[in-house]
Protein backbone atom coordinates (compact mmCIF):
# COMPACT_ATOMS: atom_id res chain seq x y z
CA UNK A 1 0.00 0.00 0.00
CA UNK A 2 3.17 2.05 0.75
CA UNK A 3 4.22 2.43 -2.90
CA UNK A 4 0.30 2.95 -4.23
CA UNK A 5 0.16 5.65 -1.95
CA UNK A 6 3.16 7.31 -3.59
CA UNK A 7 1.98 6.32 -6.70
CA UNK A 8 -1.23 8.02 -6.92
CA UNK A 9 0.60 11.30 -5.24
CA UNK A 10 2.92 11.17 -8.18
CA UNK A 11 -0.10 10.79 -10.62
CA UNK A 12 -1.94 13.74 -9.29
CA UNK A 13 1.54 16.07 -9.23
CA UNK A 14 1.99 15.16 -12.94
CA UNK A 15 -1.69 14.67 -14.18
CA UNK A 16 -2.34 18.62 -13.10
CA UNK A 17 0.88 19.69 -14.35
CA UNK A 18 -0.21 18.16 -17.80
CA UNK A 19 -3.31 19.62 -17.47
CA UNK A 20 -2.18 22.94 -16.29
CA UNK A 21 0.00 23.42 -18.83
CA UNK A 22 -2.33 22.43 -21.62
CA UNK A 23 -4.48 25.28 -20.25
CA UNK A 24 -1.99 27.98 -20.37
CA UNK A 25 0.80 26.73 -22.39
CA UNK A 26 2.57 28.98 -19.85
CA UNK A 27 6.25 27.47 -18.53
CA UNK A 28 6.01 30.36 -15.44
CA UNK A 29 2.52 28.50 -14.07
CA UNK A 30 2.67 28.18 -10.32
CA UNK A 31 2.74 24.46 -10.61
CA UNK A 32 5.55 23.90 -13.21
CA UNK A 33 7.91 25.02 -9.98
CA UNK A 34 5.73 23.74 -7.62
CA UNK A 35 6.08 19.86 -9.42
CA UNK A 36 9.92 19.27 -9.00
CA UNK A 37 9.99 20.03 -5.27
CA UNK A 38 6.80 18.32 -4.34
CA UNK A 39 7.96 15.11 -6.45
CA UNK A 40 10.78 14.80 -4.48
CA UNK A 41 9.32 15.67 -0.86
CA UNK A 42 6.43 13.57 -1.20
CA UNK A 43 7.30 11.02 -3.54
CA UNK A 44 11.03 10.69 -4.53
CA UNK A 45 12.14 10.97 -0.49
CA UNK A 46 9.77 8.88 0.97
CA UNK A 47 9.96 6.13 -1.54
CA UNK A 48 13.88 5.77 -0.96
CA UNK A 49 13.72 5.69 2.76
CA UNK A 50 10.32 3.06 3.28
CA UNK A 51 12.44 0.80 4.83
CA UNK A 52 13.86 2.44 7.55
CA UNK A 53 10.91 4.13 8.44
CA UNK A 54 9.60 1.07 10.73
CA UNK A 55 12.42 2.05 13.06
CA UNK A 56 10.28 5.23 13.43
CA UNK A 57 6.32 3.87 13.14
CA UNK A 58 6.35 0.60 14.01
CA UNK A 59 2.29 0.80 13.00
CA UNK A 60 1.75 -0.09 8.93
CA UNK A 61 -1.55 2.07 9.41
CA UNK A 62 0.03 5.07 10.98
CA UNK A 63 2.34 5.72 7.64
CA UNK A 64 -0.18 4.65 5.61
CA UNK A 65 -2.74 7.47 7.43
CA UNK A 66 0.15 9.95 6.65
CA UNK A 67 0.50 8.74 3.09
CA UNK A 68 -3.52 9.56 2.83
CA UNK A 69 -3.34 13.14 4.03
CA UNK A 70 -0.21 13.88 1.82
CA UNK A 71 -2.27 12.46 -0.94
CA UNK A 72 -5.67 14.23 -0.28
CA UNK A 73 -3.69 17.50 0.53
CA UNK A 74 -1.56 17.32 -2.99
CA UNK A 75 -4.58 16.72 -4.48
CA UNK A 76 -6.55 20.08 -3.16
CA UNK A 77 -3.51 22.12 -3.86
CA UNK A 78 -2.94 21.42 -7.34
CA UNK A 79 -6.89 21.38 -7.90
CA UNK A 80 -6.54 24.51 -6.74
CA UNK A 81 -3.74 25.66 -8.64
CA UNK A 82 -4.98 24.83 -12.00
CA UNK A 83 -7.47 27.11 -12.25
CA UNK A 84 -6.43 29.48 -15.10
CA UNK A 85 -6.75 29.90 -18.71
CA UNK A 86 -4.67 31.22 -21.56
CA UNK A 87 -4.81 35.57 -22.24
CA UNK A 88 -5.01 36.64 -25.47
CA UNK A 89 -1.98 39.58 -25.18
CA UNK A 90 -0.32 38.67 -22.17
CA UNK A 91 3.16 39.46 -23.17
CA UNK A 92 2.82 42.74 -21.10
CA UNK A 93 3.26 40.59 -17.90
CA UNK A 94 7.14 41.58 -17.92
CA UNK A 95 6.24 44.93 -17.94
CA UNK A 96 6.24 46.58 -14.73
CA UNK A 97 6.59 50.40 -16.14
CA UNK A 98 4.72 51.51 -19.14
CA UNK A 99 7.17 52.46 -21.95
CA UNK A 100 6.78 55.84 -22.18
CA UNK A 101 7.69 56.23 -18.49
CA UNK A 102 9.52 59.61 -17.74
CA UNK A 103 13.26 59.20 -16.47
CA UNK A 104 12.47 60.73 -13.25
CA UNK A 105 9.89 57.82 -12.55
CA UNK A 106 12.87 55.26 -13.34
CA UNK A 107 15.16 57.58 -10.94
CA UNK A 108 12.69 57.26 -8.42
CA UNK A 109 12.88 53.54 -8.86
CA UNK A 110 16.63 53.12 -8.60
CA UNK A 111 17.33 55.81 -6.12
CA UNK A 112 14.76 53.95 -3.36
CA UNK A 113 16.68 50.51 -4.30
CA UNK A 114 19.65 51.83 -3.47
CA UNK A 115 18.07 53.31 -0.52
CA UNK A 116 16.58 50.19 0.51
CA UNK A 117 20.13 48.05 -0.45
CA UNK A 118 21.71 50.46 2.07
CA UNK A 119 19.82 49.39 5.06
CA UNK A 120 19.77 45.97 4.25
CA UNK A 121 23.25 45.83 3.95
CA UNK A 122 24.15 47.74 7.34
CA UNK A 123 21.52 45.67 9.62
CA UNK A 124 23.08 42.27 7.96
CA UNK A 125 26.25 43.49 8.93
CA UNK A 126 25.49 44.94 12.40
CA UNK A 127 23.48 41.36 12.92
CA UNK A 128 26.87 39.34 11.72
CA UNK A 129 28.98 41.60 13.99
CA UNK A 130 26.33 40.70 17.13
CA UNK A 131 26.38 37.07 16.22
CA UNK A 132 30.44 36.77 16.45
CA UNK A 133 31.29 38.00 13.02
CA UNK A 134 32.21 36.68 9.36
CA UNK A 135 34.46 34.11 10.39
CA UNK A 136 32.95 32.50 12.94
CA UNK A 137 30.00 32.16 10.78
CA UNK A 138 31.52 30.75 8.24
CA UNK A 139 33.19 27.98 9.93
CA UNK A 140 29.90 26.82 12.19
CA UNK A 141 27.97 24.69 9.99
CA UNK A 142 24.06 26.07 10.46
CA UNK A 143 24.85 30.01 12.24
CA UNK A 144 22.19 31.90 13.24
CA UNK A 145 22.03 35.76 13.36
CA UNK A 146 21.51 37.08 16.69
CA UNK A 147 18.86 40.33 17.13
CA UNK A 148 18.02 42.35 19.95
CA UNK A 149 14.64 43.37 17.88
CA UNK A 150 12.41 41.37 15.38
CA UNK A 151 12.30 44.51 12.85
CA UNK A 152 16.26 44.91 12.43
CA UNK A 153 16.35 40.98 12.36
CA UNK A 154 14.18 41.29 9.10
CA UNK A 155 15.46 44.39 7.32
CA UNK A 156 17.96 42.58 5.29
CA UNK A 157 14.84 41.12 3.78
CA UNK A 158 14.17 44.22 2.06
CA UNK A 159 17.17 43.04 -0.11
CA UNK A 160 14.19 41.34 -2.66
CA UNK A 161 11.98 44.80 -3.33
CA UNK A 162 15.23 46.83 -3.71
CA UNK A 163 16.33 44.44 -6.65
CA UNK A 164 12.38 44.54 -8.14
CA UNK A 165 12.59 47.85 -7.88
CA UNK A 166 16.12 48.32 -9.61
CA UNK A 167 14.81 45.40 -12.05
CA UNK A 168 11.69 48.56 -12.66
CA UNK A 169 14.06 50.99 -13.14
CA UNK A 170 16.09 49.41 -15.83
CA UNK A 171 13.97 47.03 -17.41
CA UNK A 172 14.18 47.67 -21.48
CA UNK A 173 17.69 49.14 -20.75
CA UNK A 174 20.89 47.00 -21.64
CA UNK A 175 22.94 45.92 -18.20
CA UNK A 176 26.33 47.15 -18.69
CA UNK A 177 29.55 46.37 -16.29
CA UNK A 178 28.77 49.39 -14.04
CA UNK A 179 25.08 48.39 -13.57
CA UNK A 180 26.12 44.67 -12.87
CA UNK A 181 28.19 46.35 -9.95
CA UNK A 182 24.79 48.19 -8.58
CA UNK A 183 23.12 45.16 -9.18
CA UNK A 184 25.48 42.88 -7.31
CA UNK A 185 25.38 45.74 -4.05
CA UNK A 186 21.78 45.77 -4.27
CA UNK A 187 21.71 41.69 -3.63
CA UNK A 188 24.90 41.38 -1.79
CA UNK A 189 22.97 41.10 1.82
CA UNK A 190 21.65 38.11 0.74
CA UNK A 191 24.77 36.42 -1.46
CA UNK A 192 26.52 37.43 1.94
CA UNK A 193 24.37 35.43 4.38
CA UNK A 194 23.74 32.36 1.51
CA UNK A 195 27.88 31.55 1.64
CA UNK A 196 28.09 32.61 5.40
CA UNK A 197 24.92 31.56 6.55
CA UNK A 198 25.02 27.79 4.27
CA UNK A 199 21.06 28.31 4.09
CA UNK A 200 19.37 26.70 1.83
CA UNK A 201 16.55 28.50 1.48
CA UNK A 202 18.35 31.74 1.31
CA UNK A 203 20.07 30.10 -1.46
CA UNK A 204 17.65 29.53 -3.38
CA UNK A 205 15.75 32.64 -2.77
CA UNK A 206 18.55 35.13 -3.91
CA UNK A 207 19.32 32.68 -6.81
CA UNK A 208 15.76 32.50 -8.12
CA UNK A 209 15.48 36.12 -7.29
CA UNK A 210 18.70 37.46 -9.72
CA UNK A 211 17.29 34.69 -12.20
CA UNK A 212 13.87 36.94 -12.36
CA UNK A 213 15.57 40.21 -12.31
CA UNK A 214 17.45 38.83 -15.53
CA UNK A 215 14.33 38.33 -17.29
CA UNK A 216 12.43 41.23 -15.67
CA UNK A 217 14.90 43.90 -17.36
CA UNK A 218 15.28 42.04 -20.55
CA UNK A 219 11.50 41.83 -20.76
CA UNK A 220 11.97 38.38 -21.75
CA UNK A 221 10.01 35.28 -21.15
CA UNK A 222 12.23 31.89 -19.88
CA UNK A 223 10.74 28.22 -21.42
CA UNK A 224 10.06 25.57 -19.72
CA UNK A 225 13.33 23.54 -20.27
CA UNK A 226 15.02 26.61 -18.51
CA UNK A 227 12.38 26.47 -15.56
CA UNK A 228 12.17 22.95 -14.78
CA UNK A 229 16.13 22.36 -15.52
CA UNK A 230 17.03 25.95 -13.00
CA UNK A 231 14.49 24.29 -10.07
CA UNK A 232 16.36 20.98 -10.46
CA UNK A 233 19.78 21.84 -10.60
CA UNK A 234 18.62 24.24 -7.62
CA UNK A 235 17.24 21.03 -5.82
CA UNK A 236 21.04 19.39 -6.00
CA UNK A 237 22.53 22.40 -5.16
CA UNK A 238 20.45 22.60 -1.52
CA UNK A 239 21.23 18.90 -1.28
CA UNK A 240 24.84 19.13 -1.92
CA UNK A 241 24.81 22.25 0.52
CA UNK A 242 22.77 20.15 3.15
CA UNK A 243 25.46 17.22 3.05
CA UNK A 244 28.29 19.42 3.56
CA UNK A 245 27.23 21.21 6.62
CA UNK A 246 28.06 17.71 7.92
CA UNK A 247 31.62 17.45 6.77
CA UNK A 248 31.08 13.91 5.66
CA UNK A 249 31.57 13.30 1.98
CA UNK A 250 29.29 10.44 1.76
CA UNK A 251 26.20 12.14 3.08
CA UNK A 252 24.81 13.32 -0.06
CA UNK A 253 24.83 9.97 -1.58
CA UNK A 254 23.17 8.56 1.63
CA UNK A 255 20.11 11.56 1.07
CA UNK A 256 19.39 11.03 -2.02
CA UNK A 257 20.04 6.80 -1.55
CA UNK A 258 17.74 7.50 1.86
CA UNK A 259 20.87 5.82 4.11
CA UNK A 260 20.72 8.72 6.26
CA UNK A 261 17.50 9.46 8.68
CA UNK A 262 16.55 10.50 11.81
CA UNK A 263 14.34 12.01 13.63
CA UNK A 264 14.87 15.45 11.87
CA UNK A 265 14.36 14.16 8.56
CA UNK A 266 11.71 16.25 6.44
CA UNK A 267 9.33 13.14 5.81
CA UNK A 268 9.81 11.84 9.55
CA UNK A 269 9.05 14.95 11.69
CA UNK A 270 6.26 16.05 8.87
CA UNK A 271 4.47 12.18 9.30
CA UNK A 272 5.40 12.51 13.11
CA UNK A 273 3.75 16.22 13.43
CA UNK A 274 0.35 14.46 11.84
CA UNK A 275 0.66 11.64 13.90
CA UNK A 276 0.45 13.38 17.11
CA UNK A 277 -1.55 16.05 16.58
CA UNK A 278 -4.34 13.59 15.73
CA UNK A 279 -3.61 11.26 18.60
CA UNK A 280 -3.62 13.80 21.31
CA UNK A 281 -6.23 16.18 19.82
CA UNK A 282 -4.34 19.06 19.25
CA UNK A 283 -5.16 21.51 16.68
CA UNK A 284 -5.02 25.48 16.54
CA UNK A 285 -8.11 25.92 14.32
CA UNK A 286 -6.96 29.68 13.10
CA UNK A 287 -5.10 30.57 16.11
CA UNK A 288 -1.77 30.14 15.33
CA UNK A 289 -2.72 32.37 11.77
CA UNK A 290 -4.14 35.07 13.29
CA UNK A 291 -1.15 35.24 16.23
CA UNK A 292 1.37 35.59 12.98
CA UNK A 293 -0.20 38.02 11.12
CA UNK A 294 -1.70 40.16 13.69
CA UNK A 295 0.20 39.81 16.69
CA UNK A 296 3.97 39.02 15.64
CA UNK A 297 4.18 42.62 14.22
CA UNK A 298 3.09 44.49 17.35
CA UNK A 299 6.00 45.31 19.33
CA UNK A 300 7.62 43.54 21.90
CA UNK A 301 7.96 46.94 23.70
CA UNK A 302 3.92 47.54 23.50
CA UNK A 303 2.89 44.05 24.39
CA UNK A 304 5.51 42.14 26.50
CA UNK A 305 3.39 39.06 27.31
CA UNK A 306 1.72 38.92 23.75
CA UNK A 307 2.80 34.90 23.11
CA UNK A 308 1.94 34.17 26.72
CA UNK A 309 -1.51 35.96 26.32
CA UNK A 310 -2.50 34.00 23.66
CA UNK A 311 -1.16 30.57 25.18
CA UNK A 312 1.34 30.43 22.18
CA UNK A 313 4.81 31.22 24.44
CA UNK A 314 5.74 27.71 22.83
CA UNK A 315 6.65 29.32 19.30
CA UNK A 316 9.07 31.53 20.85
CA UNK A 317 10.56 29.29 23.84
CA UNK A 318 9.80 25.44 21.81
CA UNK A 319 8.58 25.83 17.95
CA UNK A 320 10.23 22.39 17.34
CA UNK A 321 7.88 20.52 20.09
CA UNK A 322 4.44 22.40 18.28
CA UNK A 323 2.79 23.13 21.41
CA UNK A 324 2.54 19.57 22.57
CA UNK A 325 4.69 18.26 25.62
CA UNK A 326 7.34 15.86 25.10
CA UNK A 327 5.03 13.19 27.00
CA UNK A 328 2.49 13.31 24.37
CA UNK A 329 5.14 13.18 22.15
CA UNK A 330 6.19 9.57 22.88
CA UNK A 331 3.32 8.91 23.62
CA UNK A 332 1.87 9.36 20.17
CA UNK A 333 5.03 8.15 18.20
CA UNK A 334 7.51 7.04 20.84
CA UNK A 335 10.53 9.72 20.43
CA UNK A 336 10.84 13.76 20.52
CA UNK A 337 11.22 15.68 17.43
CA UNK A 338 14.43 17.20 16.62
CA UNK A 339 14.68 20.94 17.11
CA UNK A 340 14.56 22.99 14.57
CA UNK A 341 13.25 21.00 11.63
CA UNK A 342 9.83 21.44 10.28
CA UNK A 343 7.64 19.30 7.87
CA UNK A 344 6.52 20.86 5.04
CA UNK A 345 2.88 22.75 4.53
CA UNK A 346 0.48 19.77 4.12
CA UNK A 347 1.91 18.83 7.85
CA UNK A 348 1.65 22.32 9.43
CA UNK A 349 -1.83 22.59 7.73
CA UNK A 350 -2.94 19.59 9.19
CA UNK A 351 -1.95 20.88 12.72
CA UNK A 352 -3.30 23.62 12.32
CA UNK A 353 -6.93 22.68 10.96
CA UNK A 354 -7.17 18.52 11.33
CA UNK A 355 -8.22 16.85 8.24
CA UNK A 356 -9.93 20.88 6.99
CA UNK A 357 -5.87 21.07 6.33
CA UNK A 358 -6.85 19.63 3.12
CA UNK A 359 -9.44 22.82 2.60
CA UNK A 360 -6.38 25.37 3.37
CA UNK A 361 -3.97 23.75 1.01
CA UNK A 362 -6.12 23.69 -1.80
CA UNK A 363 -6.87 27.76 -1.02
CA UNK A 364 -2.79 27.79 -0.88
CA UNK A 365 -3.17 26.61 -4.36
CA UNK A 366 -6.06 28.50 -5.80
CA UNK A 367 -4.28 31.77 -4.71
CA UNK A 368 -1.31 31.00 -6.65
CA UNK A 369 -3.50 30.57 -9.77
CA UNK A 370 -5.12 33.72 -9.08
CA UNK A 371 -1.71 35.66 -8.21
CA UNK A 372 -0.78 34.09 -11.50
CA UNK A 373 -3.98 35.30 -13.51
CA UNK A 374 -3.74 38.83 -11.91
CA UNK A 375 0.08 39.03 -13.13
CA UNK A 376 -0.76 38.14 -16.88
CA UNK A 377 -3.49 40.25 -17.30
CA UNK A 378 -2.47 43.50 -15.48
CA UNK A 379 1.37 42.75 -15.61
CA UNK A 380 2.77 46.26 -13.50
CA UNK A 381 3.08 45.58 -9.63
CA UNK A 382 2.25 42.15 -9.74
CA UNK A 383 4.83 40.87 -11.70
CA UNK A 384 6.54 42.02 -8.83
CA UNK A 385 4.48 40.65 -6.60
CA UNK A 386 3.79 37.03 -8.48
CA UNK A 387 7.99 37.09 -8.54
CA UNK A 388 8.26 37.59 -4.82
CA UNK A 389 5.06 34.16 -4.44
CA UNK A 390 7.33 32.20 -6.33
CA UNK A 391 10.86 32.17 -4.98
CA UNK A 392 9.23 31.74 -1.72
CA UNK A 393 7.63 28.60 -2.82
CA UNK A 394 10.65 26.57 -1.49
CA UNK A 395 9.40 27.13 2.11
CA UNK A 396 6.31 25.57 1.50
CA UNK A 397 7.59 21.82 1.18
CA UNK A 398 10.72 22.49 3.23
CA UNK A 399 9.52 24.01 6.37
CA UNK A 400 5.57 25.05 6.34
CA UNK A 401 2.60 26.89 5.23
CA UNK A 402 3.56 29.95 8.16
CA UNK A 403 7.06 30.59 7.14
CA UNK A 404 5.94 30.92 3.22
CA UNK A 405 2.88 32.97 4.11
CA UNK A 406 4.70 35.24 6.95
CA UNK A 407 7.42 35.91 4.45
CA UNK A 408 5.93 36.80 1.69
CA UNK A 409 3.22 39.79 3.40
CA UNK A 410 6.85 40.76 4.38
CA UNK A 411 7.95 41.57 1.05
CA UNK A 412 4.57 41.64 -1.19
CA UNK A 413 3.12 44.55 1.50
CA UNK A 414 6.02 46.78 0.86
CA UNK A 415 6.26 46.43 -2.65
CA UNK A 416 2.44 47.13 -3.13
CA UNK A 417 2.68 49.91 -1.33
CA UNK A 418 6.08 51.41 -2.76
CA UNK A 419 4.93 50.99 -6.60
CA UNK A 420 1.62 52.76 -5.55
CA UNK A 421 3.84 55.52 -4.00
CA UNK A 422 6.15 56.11 -6.45
CA UNK A 423 4.14 55.06 -10.08
CA UNK A 424 1.74 58.29 -10.96
CA UNK A 425 -1.62 58.28 -11.66
CA UNK A 426 -2.21 58.06 -15.37
CA UNK A 427 -5.95 57.99 -17.42
CA UNK A 428 -3.59 56.52 -20.77
CA UNK A 429 -3.62 52.61 -21.51
CA UNK A 430 -0.41 50.81 -20.91
CA UNK A 431 1.82 50.43 -23.38
CA UNK A 432 3.59 47.25 -24.25
CA UNK A 433 7.41 46.84 -24.29
CA UNK A 434 8.41 44.74 -27.47
CA UNK A 435 11.35 41.91 -26.13
CA UNK A 436 14.69 42.83 -26.60
CA UNK A 437 16.90 41.74 -29.58
CA UNK A 438 20.31 41.57 -28.61
CA UNK A 439 23.24 40.75 -31.13
CA UNK A 440 25.14 37.80 -31.13
CA UNK A 441 28.33 39.39 -29.94
CA UNK A 442 26.84 41.46 -27.06
CA UNK A 443 25.68 37.81 -25.29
Amino acid sequence: MFDLYLLLTAIVILGSLAVAYRKTSDPLSPLVTFTPMLLYVYVYHPYVIQEQLENYFRRPTDLEQVLIVNLISLAAFCAGASHFRRFAGDAQRFQILDVDVSPRVRKRFLNLSLVLATAATLSFWWLVDQSGGPMRMLYHPKPFLASATGYIGEMPMVTYPAILLLAAAWQGQRLNFGRFLIAFYVASPQIAWAVLGKRRGTIFLILAMLGAFWYVVRNKRPNWKIIIGGVGCLGLLLLFVAASRSGNADTLNDTLSGQLLSEGDEFVSAAATILASEYNGHHYWGLRVFAMFLVRPIPSFLWETKWQDLGLEWMVSQPGLCGMTTLQWQQAVGFDPALGTAGGFVADAYLEWSWAGAIACYGLGFFFSWLWKKWVAEGGVWTAIYVEAMILAIYLPSQSLGAWAYRFALLAVPTAVLFRLLIPKKSAPRQVIPPMHFPASST
